[in-house]
């Protein structure tokens, strides 16, 4: 079967052959494509030609700039827990993936963390709109982090080759030890049974650390007695600037449970009051303070009545800090009104 090729596509192949008659040919019908000559000008790989208009005679040199899709790259970090769980070490990597199409040899990376907006295409690959990758060939040694723009910028602290369909790791800060407070925090609407474990450290001088955290996932271990490293739960932090707290959950604990049941509850009129009865059991050996979260659904209220001082801490949201002995058992009783 011989033609004029008209149009190619995975559903079809179109062809005109020389009476005229356009044909519409399956791929899967199609066993060879013979083709008598190349069309002049094409080009089997993607290709750039530039045609530049120079003042004067002679060779100079030209820079070109421009976005490149495929590659990508994402912060990570790693936290291990002191032993006495008062302080982790808190290291920062920066993940980079080549999907370009080209391979980098000898670059200098510069890394912008931010919300940065970028316009997707229809039907491209998004690299995405919160991180943005620059190479060129620059040679500083030095690790560099600075303000540019509404962003952070880090320059890497060595040249560096990346190739293409690559995946490739890199220091982004030396490990750093942050001063620690685990927090054990009860909230209904997100575990009505279990106790949420956090840890929560401030991002800065005083805790080794100071530096704008691009956003990322945090894998937290705790040494073992026998020197090994177990991994103890992960969690992801969004950019976070200096001197702001940063609060990893790292999941339920084991040895706290609890049972909250509703008590009484009466409407008279647009007023509702409801009473609730937490009671805490603590299987450590150890004493802790845990903190209840109470959300509040009405646009007027008021905690009429609680067995233990509390205080609000948001418009529609009322917390008390509840202390639970060693392998022992605590109650909270309250009484909410509401209109």
């Amino acid at each position: 079967m011989q033609g004029d090729l008209l149009s190619s596509s995975p559903e079809a192949v179109i062809l005109r052959e020389g009476g005229g008659t356009v044909r519409m040919i399956r791929p899967d019908a199609i066993r060879a494509v013979t083709f008598p000559r190349l069309p002049e000008g094409l080009t089997l790989r993607p290709t750039l030609r530039w045609q530049l208009l120079a003042e004067k005679k002679g060779k100079t040199e030209a820079e070109l700039s421009y976005i490149t899709r495929g590659i990508t790259w994402e912060a990570s970090y790693v936290a291990v827990l002191a032993a006495g769980e008062k302080a982790l070490d808190l290291s920062g990597w920066v993940q980079i993936d080549n999907r370009s199409g080209a391979t980098y040899e000898d670059a200098g990376l510069k890394l912008m963390a931010g919300d940065v907006r970028l316009i997707q295409p229809a039907r491209g690959r998004g690299a995405g709109a919160e991180r943005y990758l620059a190479t060129d060939g620059m040679k500083k040694a030095g690790f560099e982090e600075k303000t540019f723009f509404e962003y952070h910028l880090y320059t890497l602290p060595r040249p560096v080759t990346v190739k293409d369909r690559q995946t490739k790791q890199i220091s982004l800060f030396e490990p750093a030890r942050a001063a620690t407070r685990k927090i054990f925090t009860y909230d209904w609407r997100e575990d009505e049974k279990k106790v949420e474990v956090t840890l929560e450290f401030v991002n800065d001088e005083e805790n080794g650390l100071d530096i704008p955290l691009p956003k990322g996932k945090v894998r937290l271990y705790k040494r073992d007695t026998d020197g090994s490293l177990e991994f103890i739960g992960e969690d992801r932090i969004d950019h976070t600037p200096r001197k702001e707290k940063l609060r990893l959950h790292t999941g339920k604990a084991f040895d706290l449970t609890v049972e909250r049941n509703r008590t009484d509850y009466q409407r008279r009129g647009t007023v509702v009051e409801t009473a609730y009865r937490v009671e805490f059991r603590n299987a450590k050996r150890e004493p802790v303070e845990i903190v209840v979260v109470e959300h509040l659904p009405y646009s007027n209220w008021q905690v009429a009545e609680e067995s233990l001082q509390g205080e609000k801490t948001g418009a529609f949201r009322y917390e008390w800090t509840i202390p639970v002995p060693a392998e022992g058992k605590a109650t909270l009783t309250y009484r909410i009104k509401g209109w």
